[in-house]
């Protein structure tokens, strides 16, 4: 039977970012394990390719990955998710540990299906984030499951052990999911600050733009609303066009030029930017990863 000090469960890669600090900072001086499970299927076919390459990372950084196999270790831990039945037994039944800790999501604590990992693998103590946020929520969601367990507020180690280092951003622009905004409006409000705080910035500076953390791509506008604004970008005063169009219009016109004027923000915003993934082959990582120290202070980012 294979011994760990340390082994990390790999499920869903997109709020694990914190395992690539792990990994490259504690794996010369501990022999660190990284044991995949089964996901659920939806998560594992949207970002099949990205959760691939954050496991072969930490196998680059210094993990050993696992599978199905019966290990011991000094210490597992346990990231809070929902856990398939196969990746249930195949943690109690194949990883013999000294000490279980648990890793609680940002927002999760006080979910009762997000919880149950806590009684599933016999969990005592938790690692949060931040606490005070975290009692807010089981104070809000009238949770009592956290009481007998022990708590430790760790924080976020990207700044002090970052994961990628010297990467020639200036700006990080983290789009948000598409679920912030449930008007056009408030599309525009969020793409024409955007648009003002990129005119502040020197044309020197290197803004890399990182679509939201679940997708490869935003969803601000269809590509046929791109292809219209590619074709009629060089009008004169046209955002002023867009602006009185909507103001006198209705049904259709207005749905359409309101889509329009999306498209026409965001298609500006992209010509100021730079692709992520034009510069880092991780572009698909959570934006976290790239929240890191450089020579002369911190990276800059919008979300």
């Amino acid at each position: 039977m294979k011994h760990f000090d340390i082994v990390l469960v790999l499920g869903y890669f997109r709020p694990l970012s914190y395992y690539l600090s792990i990994i490259r900072h504690l794996g010369e001086e501990y022999n660190i394990g990284l044991y995949a499970v089964d996901i659920i299927s939806g998560q594992h076919d949207k970002n099949i390719d990205a959760q691939k390459l954050f496991e072969a990372t930490c196998a680059e950084f210094g993990a050993t990955i696992i599978r199905e196999e019966e290990i011991q270790t000094e210490i597992l831990f346990i990231p809070q998710n929902v856990y398939t039945k196969i990746a249930r037994k195949d943690i109690n039944n194949n990883i013999k540990a000294n000490k279980k800790i648990g890793f609680i999501g940002f927002a999760w604590a006080g979910i009762k299906q997000h919880d149950e990992f806590i009684d599933v693998f016999a969990i005592e103590k938790l690692f949060v984030i931040d606490k005070s946020f975290m009692d807010f929520l089981l104070e809000q969601r009238k949770v009592e499951v956290y009481r007998e367990k022990t708590i430790v507020e760790t924080g976020l180690p990207f700044k002090k052990y970052p994961i990628f280092e010297n990467l020639s951003i200036d700006y990080l622009l983290a789009m948000p999911t598409s679920f912030s905004f449930p008007h056009e409006e408030d599309k525009w409000m969020f793409l024409e600050t955007i648009k003002t705080l990129l005119s502040q910035i020197d044309e020197q500076d290197v803004v890399a733009h990182k679509p939201h953390n679940g997708m490869y791509t935003d969803l601000f506008a269809t590509e046929s609303y791109m292809k219209v604004i590619r074709i009629i970008r060089y009008i004169p005063m046209i955002s002023y066009f867009f602006k009185i169009v909507i103001n006198i219009s209705s049904g259709f016109v207005k749905r359409f030029t309101s889509k329009l004027y999306t498209a026409y923000l965001y298609y500006t915003i992209l010509q100021r930017t730079c692709p992520l993934s034009s510069i880092t082959d991780y572009s698909s990582f959570a934006v976290e990863a790239f929240f890191s120290v450089r020579e002369e202070g911190s990276y800059w980012w919008i979300e």
